[in-house]
């Protein structure tokens, strides 16, 4: 085993990363087959590289449709939420947690805590998210109290 394993690492012994430059010459693609091919496989690769030729030359006569354009300001967002989920944003706002920036998976947040009332993962969907938003320095408050401020603002928003 010793002895495969050392042969093995002989073996990689040249295939380290440097940050010298490579002298490695790019491949190039040959437009015909060589001459020791059979006639048949010559016939099919010419067939080949005439139909590519011909769709590349498809490609590059059609206009390029991925070009940017120049902005002169950022669109500013629209606010299209409901008063449910304005007041839930908002009673999380008031209990301390930013949420600036994550308003919609805090309402992602709230959906959890509603459709799944009787799922098991509820409750560890929610205290991961409470770990996030402390680890995230979006809220000071302690896990139990952000875990609570989150179920509690969703039960009376939308629940």
């Amino acid at each position: 085993m010793l002895l495969a394993a050392s042969s093995l690492l002989a073996a990689c012994g040249g295939a380290t990363v440097s940050n010298e430059p490579s002298s490695i010459a790019p491949l190039t693609r040959s437009a015909t087959a060589s001459a020791s091919s059979s006639t048949s496989a010559s016939s099919q690769a010419s067939s080949s590289s005439q139909s590519g030729s011909a769709s590349a030359s498809a490609q590059s006569s059609e206009p390029n449709l991925d070009q940017g354009q120049q902005i002169s300001a950022i669109p500013q967002a629209s606010d299209n939420r409901t008063d449910k989920e304005k007041a839930y944003l908002d009673k999380l706002t008031a209990d301390g947690i930013n949420i600036a920036g994550v308003e919609d998976q805090m309402l992602g947040a709230a959906g959890v805590v509603c459709q799944g009332q009787n799922d098991q993962l509820t409750p560890a969907t929610i205290q991961a998210i409470a770990g996030q938003l402390i680890q995230q320095g979006r809220s000071t408050a302690a896990f139990d109290q952000v875990v609570s401020t989150i179920e509690s603002a969703a039960k009376s928003a939308y629940c």
